[in-house]
């Protein structure tokens, strides 16, 4: 009797962790697509909130705060911006995240001067959340998808 107590004790446990886990999952999504949307379609103000001190982006350890300047960056070679979030995967510590951006080309981007073009192109996001700040970032999109279009 009594090992099937500890059994049934153990079981529970885990029971709880699974559960605890899932509502871990969903508020890693939460956080990723808050400061994506955030950063995209306003400005992200409280950088604390969303990402520990350093970040390693792309492979890159940067401060958190650099993401800012390249959002900014970008800014200034598009205008109008609008970012939908498509579809997230959360699986341990990592989140994926699809995304739809439209904006309007109306600054120099890699050498290409504005061409005033709206454009709509496809880009993904892998962020590694740990005690609920962003530690770790590989975002990618088509460069060359996007100075094809620029271009055409």
């Amino acid at each position: 009797m009594r090992c099937i107590l500890i059994f049934l004790g153990i079981v529970a446990i885990f029971a709880g962790d699974a559960i605890c886990g899932d509502d871990v999952l969903e508020a890693n999504k939460k956080l990723t697509a808050e400061y994506i949307l955030e950063a995209w379609n306003g400005e992200i103000t409280d950088f604390d909130s969303y990402f520990a001190d350093t970040v390693d982006f792309n492979g890159m350890r940067i401060a958190s705060k650099s993401l800012g300047e390249m959002v900014k960056e970008f800014k200034r070679s598009f205008s109008d911006i609008s970012v939908k979030v498509d579809r997230q995967i959360a699986e341990g510590d990592y989140i994926v995240t699809m995304v739809t951006f439209t904006a309007t080309h109306d600054g120099e981007f890699a050498g290409i001067p504005p061409t005033g073009k709206r454009i709509t192109y496809k880009g993904v996001g892998i962020d590694r959340i740990e005690n609920g700040k962003v530690i770790e970032m590989w975002h990618q999109f088509d460069t060359g998808e996007v100075m094809q279009m620029l271009l055409q």
